[in-house]
């Protein structure tokens, strides 16, 4: 079964760190707090034009409850989902 692209808009929203700061109500600033990180970094993450550094993803991980390796395994997913 072929897969379907997802639209830009589509892949930006299922942005493991975005999707959790929606369903959370968390804001840029209280995440970027949270993790310990600027709130550009955090733009630059959810919009794919920059990668988390190992050490930041085990940052979000703690801030998001999620365990680090499950968290860089969606997170993988998800950069190789980016529409052309």
């Amino acid at each position: 079964m072929p897969t379907t692209q997802l639209s830009r808009e589509e892949w930006l929203e299922s942005n493991p760190l975005r999707r959790w700061r929606t369903r959370e109500r968390v804001s840029i600033m209280t995440a970027a707090a949270r993790i310990g990180c600027s709130t550009s970094s955090i733009q630059k993450w959810e919009a794919g034009a920059s990668q988390p550094t190992a050490e930041s993803l085990v940052d979000i991980a703690s801030a998001t409850g999620r365990d680090a390796e499950s968290l860089a395994r969606a997170w993988t997913r998800w950069t190789k989902q980016q529409p052309a």
